[in-house]
Order: C-alpha cells, then sequence, then structure tokens
C-alpha cells in the first residue's frame, strides 16, 4: 500500500511522489521570490510617486501663494485708487451743489 501511494502512474510510467511535490515546492518558492521582487518595485515605485506628487503640491502651493499676494497687491493699490477717486468726486458733486445754490440763490433774490 505505502508503494502505490508514494508513485502515481502516468503515461511514461511510475514516477515518484516526493519528486513532483519537491518539484511543485521549488516552483512555489521561485513565485514567493518573484512576488516578494514585484512588491518591493511597487513599494519603490509607490515611493517615487509620493514623492513627485509632494513636489508637484509645493509647486502648486508657492504659486497659488505668489498669485494670492499678486492679487493682494493688486486690490490693494486699487482699493486706494477707488478711495482716491471717491472722495475727488464725492468733493467735486458738494462743490457744483454749492455754486448752484449759490447760483439759484442770486438768481431769485435770496442774496441781496
Amino acid at each position: 500500500m505505502s508503494a502505490r501511494v508514494s508513485e502515481v502512474v502516468m503515461e511514461e510510467g511510475a514516477v515518484g511522489l516526493e519528486s513532483r511535490v519537491a518539484r511543485i515546492e521549488a516552483d512555489v518558492a521561485n513565485v514567493k521570490e518573484t512576488v516578494a521582487r514585484l512588491d518591493h518595485r511597487i513599494e519603490r515605485l509607490d515611493e517615487k510617486i509620493d514623492n513627485r506628487f509632494a513636489t508637484l503640491d509645493k509647486k502648486i502651493d508657492d504659486r497659488f501663494a505668489t498669485l494670492d499676494k499678486k492679487i493682494n497687491d493688486t486690490f490693494g493699490t486699487l482699493d486706494t485708487k477707488i478711495d482716491s477717486r471717491f472722495i475727488w468726486s464725492l468733493t467735486t458733486m458738494i462743490t457744483f451743489g454749492v455754486a448752484l445754490l449759490v447760483t439759484m440763490a442770486k438768481g431769485f433774490h435770496w442774496l441781496s
């Protein structure tokens, strides 16, 4: 009975079960080594991608900071210009209003 269990009959003849198991074990070991190498490569690629994304994120953040500073500077000078023009137009309107009132007062003989 042990002779039958240890041998498998194939077309070429009897092949020992131990040799087939040894071949399968060698193939499994080879597959494990290949998977380990692939895992190592994938981890390296993952690290490279993470580093590249970190670099890109930093560049994008720097660009946005630069743009934000430029926009704030532009709006700051624009606010100053608008404020000065608003004061100028308000003063002009008050002056023209006073001049119109004086002219009306002279025309209607409110002032002598």
